[in-house]
């Protein structure tokens, strides 16, 4: 069983017309896929929201993970698939800025674990430097500087090499604190990649049909088709855009949410 996982820690209001399009579009393309919401805090409308588009919740509860939302993530989607164990396969993705644009099934997990790279490398990107140089030392910094950073906006694999992740995840992450958990989620993914010497990881390159991540790419880049489908350089159409809502791509954002308008 295949399973997309998502984690929304739900601060600002504004926020929920992004988690719409987030579910909306999971959903139009795939009307039968097992899609969970891990929620921390309760809201309403976000459960509401769920309902419309038979989204499971699984509620976090307890104090809030002093490493934050984003670095703590990975410990619910580990939590989460430790009481599922019926899964076999899962799809982690950002919520609040990643769209749908096809059948997941086309998401190739049968390497063992799923990643994609941004169009930038690490040394030319200030935030994954710092992130890398913050959890594993100039060392690590070193050894990727000269890589695509590879992204974990959007990351899944079958489940035996998903939770092998994941627990060393768990383990890494409990011996850090302070500024060392800063960007975690993002510098152990690549550092994970680095150390993959029995190639059991699909590390797909910028430009591929599964899933595109927009940050560093100049708005140029996109063009919309006849069907509304954003495509990358005017032939890559992905299943996945990640990050559309950055400033440069105000269009795609416009487009998004005229094609899924916000309920309220």
């Amino acid at each position: 069983m295949r399973v997309v996982l998502g984690y929304v820690e739900l601060q600002r209001k504004s926020k929920r017309k992004y988690v719409q399009i987030w579910a909306e579009s999971l959903r139009r393309f795939n009307p039968d896929l097992r899609i969970v919401l891990m929620l921390s805090g309760g809201d309403f409308s976000l459960e509401a929201l769920c309902d419309t588009y038979r989204i499971e919740i699984f509620p976090i509860t307890g104090d809030r993970h002093p490493a934050g939302p984003n670095v703590a993530r990975n410990l619910y989607y580990r939590a989460w698939l430790l009481h599922n164990v019926a899964v076999t396969e899962a799809i982690c993705l950002d919520v609040f800025d990643v769209a749908c644009q096809g059948s997941l099934d086309g998401i190739d997990l049968s390497r063992g674990m799923w990643m994609t790279q941004e169009n930038v490398l690490v040394r030319d990107c200030p935030f994954n430097r710092a992130w890398v140089a913050r959890g594993f030392g100039p060392g690590w910094l070193k050894t990727l500087e000269d890589t695509p950073v590879i992204c974990c906006g959007a990351f899944g694999g079958i489940r035996s090499e998903l939770m092998r992740y994941l627990e060393t995840y768990a383990e890494e992450l409990a011996e850090r604190q302070g500024d060392d958990v800063v960007g975690f989620d993002q510098s152990s993914l690549n550092v994970w990649a680095s150390l993959d010497e029995d190639a059991t990881s699909l590390v797909l390159p910028y430009r591929n049909t599964q899933c595109v991540h927009m940050g560093y790419a100049p708005a140029s880049d996109f063009s919309c088709d006849a069907e509304g489908i954003w495509m990358e350089e005017r032939t890559m159409k992905p299943l996945l855009l990640h990050q559309w809502n950055r400033t440069q791509h105000a269009p795609i954002e416009r487009s998004l949410r005229e094609t899924y308008p916000f309920h309220g």
